[in-house]
């Protein structure tokens, strides 16, 4: 692969604690592949050093309302790979799999596929979370066969089915692949303290009998996710819940596709959640897309039709927003701990870094790399650092 597009880098580095790679995936639906960069002292993504890494699975693309397959954010999802350690986990959605990889420690670019590529009980995966604490791979299917499959996840092993059965969500897709956005699975990911598994559901205004979306958990009992049926929670004013992030144990903020974000507090032993502010985006199209920074306490909403990136404090303000040029739209981000932001721009397959300084988010480098296949259906972000 010689071409990812556009790289925006925005502000210079500071240490080196942020991140040493960055991680997406093609979501090629002729082969998925995961893709490695290494990421610089400075914090800019090394052009000369990417590598790509076959997921043995095939990648998938949903619907639009016409029944075409859907070009850009065709999962409808954040989080189609996530990293956890040394272990780095990708959903191969035209497959029905999840692959899992080794990172190695010395080079992280560098990947070794661990065992094989496993069945995910469902069709269509579009997002996995790994808890680290419990060794546990969870992933979330979004098609007509919908629900949540876990896998135990070993360095030598790979994956070990834990189920025989789905999670069941109560949700009515159609088909598979499923059209969408609307009414579509968004993402899953565990709690801080891995007590419970969430995942978010968008609703679809047009559908009377599904008009909400909701958030959904599942608690975790003596160390495995609980069985029980799915607990639902619909806060206040959400309407298309999609990506998300926790900002605290139990504060989670979720991107919501019809004005910008919500901030949620969250009953660990219920799973219920209530808003406690809400983010209003001025001339947002879809805001759908969140990473938290742990060092400046903020989280970092992208727009698949907007080229600009906001930063959203504790209280649910705007406090810097960033406007680009070269790119037309944002999907997945991941933010690394010396508050550089990385992010996918994948109608010109392009990946968007940024930092947030204290004068403000900042543009300073335009990077581009080639690639012969004018692939736009890349997924997923993250950071190994």
């Amino acid at each position: 692969l010689e071409e990812l597009g556009t790289l925006l880098a925005v502000g210079e580095a500071i240490n080196n604690n942020g991140a040493k790679a960055v991680y997406t995936q093609t979501n090629d639906p002729n082969g998925n592949s995961v893709i490695a960069h290494a990421v610089l002292s400075n914090g800019k993504i090394d052009i000369n050093s990417i590598k790509t890494f076959n997921t043995e699975g095939n990648g998938g693309q949903g619907l639009d309302a016409e029944g075409n397959p859907q070009p850009i954010d065709p999962l409808f999802s954040q989080g189609a790979i996530t990293r956890g350690g040394l272990m780095l986990f990708a959903v191969n959605a035209g497959s029905n799999t999840l692959s899992m990889f080794n990172i190695n420690p010395n080079d992280p670019t560098s990947l070794t596929l661990a065992g094989k590529p496993q069945n995910t009980l469902g069709e269509f995966p579009v997002s996995v979370a790994f808890s680290e604490k419990l060794q546990t791979a969870c992933v979330v299917n979004g098609g007509k066969l919908n629900g949540i499959s876990c896998f135990k996840a070993n360095k030598d092993t790979g994956l070990t089915p834990l189920d025989n059965q789905q999670r069941p969500l109560e949700i009515n897709t159609l088909s598979t692949p499923p059209v969408g956005p609307l009414g579509t699975v968004s993402h899953i990911l565990f709690s801080p303290d891995s007590s419970n598994l969430f995942v978010t559901v968008k609703g679809n205004p047009e559908d009377s009998t599904a008009p909400l979306g909701f958030l959904g958990s599942f608690p975790v009992v003596d160390g495995k996710v609980s069985s029980d049926p799915i607990r639902k929670s619909t806060p206040n004013g959400s309407v298309v819940l999609f990506g998300s992030a926790f900002s605290g144990d139990n504060t989670f903020i979720a991107t919501d596709a019809g004005f910008g974000a919500i901030t949620l507090d969250i009953d660990p032993a219920t799973g219920s959640a209530n808003a406690s502010s809400t983010t209003k985006v001025d001339g947002q199209v879809a805001t759908c897309w969140a990473a938290f920074n742990k060092n400046t306490q903020t989280t970092f909403i992208t727009d698949i039709g907007q080229p600009s990136i906001n930063e959203v404090n504790a209280q649910g303000d705007i406090i810097n927003t960033l406007n680009l040029e070269g790119v037309t739209g944002m999907i997945d981000i991941a933010a690394s701990n010396n508050n550089f932001v990385y992010s996918l721009a994948p109608t010109e397959s392009s990946l968007v870094v940024s930092q947030s300084l204290n004068n403000g988010l900042q543009q300073e480098q335009v990077l581009k790399m080639n690639l012969d296949n004018g692939l736009t259906t890349f997924m997923g972000m993250v950071v190994f650092q």
